[in-house]
């Protein structure tokens, strides 16, 4: 993917703040709207445990990847930030902290992510993936999604999104001393980013609607976003879970978002 560097576009002439106080709902802002460049950016480095869940190859690929029933796009395909059908069959879910839905397909290619994940909770769910995943045997989607609501209602992790063993392999880093189940040739388990990979940073403020490269929907944020870039990969994040995630270059802890450059 190309991202072209060039100076922030913003609305209808406005900085986001303002065109935000004109407006009653999300202000929509896209890839193309923001700027890149290192001298509009904050470098941050990631300090976030993730635990990974493979989905394997499913029976039948899965379910239909469009928007559930009660959604007001209901039955229409989930796209990709590229607006692409994300693929046929594999897994829906929702992302409770960006109130976005998520699909990844259900082929082998892909992985379910879980953010801020302690070490006692990863040793749960490794405990959960064991049970459904006894012997040769893998996980269905109807295990996959009983596993994701217990990661949401028992554990109490919400911030849960789409990504792919590539990405896993590329960027992610097993954390030593949480044994992981399953066979070692699937990324499977409690991982960070891999030390010295810099993130650029910046800070929207006001209330964002956000699609980047690494959501199937549109990320909602109430109180500001702050966009992270890594490689080719775009996506947003709560202001909260940022600030309580990420670290300055330098290995500085961040305190407030004020350390961020503002677009």
């Amino acid at each position: 993917m190309h991202i072209e560097n060039r100076p922030s576009q913003e609305p209808s002439g406005e900085s986001f703040r303002d065109a935000q106080t004109n407006m009653n709902t999300h202000l929509e802002v896209g890839i193309d709207d923001l700027s890149f460049r290192p001298e509009d950016t904050t470098a941050v480095i990631s300090s976030a445990q993730k635990y990974v869940i493979p989905v394997r190859a499913l029976p039948d690929g899965g379910e239909s990847l469009v928007y559930p029933e009660g959604d007001p796009k209901a039955g229409q395909a989930i796209l990709d930030w590229e607006g692409k059908p994300i693929g046929e069959r594999g897994v829906v879910f929702f992302n409770e902290k960006d109130r976005c839905w998520q699909a990844v397909k259900g082929d082998g290619s892909a992985v379910i992510m879980i953010n801020q994940v302690s070490n006692e909770q990863a040793k749960l769910l490794n405990d959960r993936f064991g049970i459904i995943s006894q012997g040769d045997r893998h996980p269905t989607l109807s295990d996959l999604k009983e596993l994701l609501t217990f990661a949401s209602d028992e554990l109490g992790l919400h911030d849960i999104y789409n990504s792919s063993n590539d990405y896993v392999e590329k960027k992610l880093t097993p954390l030593r001393g949480i044994d992981s189940p399953g066979e070692s040739s699937n990324p499977l388990g409690l991982m960070k980013r891999k030390d010295g990979e810099v993130c650029q940073a910046l800070f929207l403020p006001g209330k964002i609607s956000f699609k980047g490269t690494a959501s199937a929907g549109s990320q909602l944020f109430d109180n500001g976003a702050v966009i992270v870039k890594v490689g080719d990969s775009i996506h947003g994040v709560q202001p909260d879970i940022f600030l309580e995630t990420y670290l300055l270059a330098n290995g500085t802890p961040l305190t407030s978002t004020d350390s961020i450059h503002q677009q």
